[in-house]
């Protein structure tokens, strides 16, 4: 595993570092976008299902339309997960470290970049738990991307997407198993998911955020 781990960093160290973010370089050559009218009616749909579903602290998987997310979800093992973040419910953004470092992007603009996303819940926390956690990851802002952790060699005042997730729950603390590398697709193993958007091509999807306009009872319901 870890001699995966170490050849799918090295294709995503090589292809990321010149374009400067992994969380937005490059198009996919996977995943493709439905049009443009439907594609933000899902935007809108998901932003305020994130919203309604996701608590502080709470841990927000995505795969990308970026050729990066391509390189990240086809060699490693599990879900079809390429970056993960965290939500800030009091101040309504998402946190994350990407190229640029450790920082704050509005709910709407990190949903936009993506073909799905899960909210998920670290197993056995709190909300008091989570929200330390926030705190904890709030204090890392302005942190630079840990990119030799992509190789194995973690920098302790850096972080990468996953790892900066993952220690915001103290996982030694708790006697989690923390792999060398930490990929995306390594964090549903220690949590569950509270929510999950469905992709973007997947047509009922599409048709409840055309539909969702005109049904005011679906506000509500949230």
């Amino acid at each position: 595993m870890r001699g995966k781990h170490l050849a799918l960093i090295s294709s995503v160290a090589a292809i990321a570092a010149p374009i400067g973010g992994m969380a937005c370089s490059g198009q996919s050559m996977v995943v493709k976008r439905p049009q443009p009218a439907t594609d933000t009616a899902i935007t809108a749909l998901w932003a305020d299902e994130i919203r309604a579903n996701a608590e502080d602290g709470d841990w927000i998987l995505s795969r990308s339309y970026s050729f990066v997310g391509d390189v990240i979800t086809g060699m490693t093992r599990g879900d079809d997960w390429s970056h993960a973040a965290m939500y800030d419910k009091e101040h309504d953004v998402i946190i994350e470290a990407t190229g640029d470092g450790v920082h704050e992007t509005s709910v709407e603009s990190f949903v936009r970049r993506n073909y799905h996303l899960a909210v998920m819940r670290p197993g056995g926390t709190t909300a008091a738990e989570r929200r330390a956690g926030l705190e904890r990851v709030r204090g890392k802002m302005g942190t630079k991307y840990d990119w030799s952790g992509l190789i194995g060699f973690d920098d302790p005042d850096r972080f990468t997407c996953a790892e900066l997730i993952l220690w915001s729950a103290e996982p030694e603390r708790r006697g989690w198993h923390v792999p060398i590398i930490v990929a995306p697709s390594d964090l549903p193993k220690y949590g569950q998911v509270v929510f999950y958007t469905g992709t973007r091509d997947d047509r009922d999807v599409q048709l409840l955020a055309r539909s969702a306009p005109a049904l005011p009872f679906l506000a509500a319901a949230r």
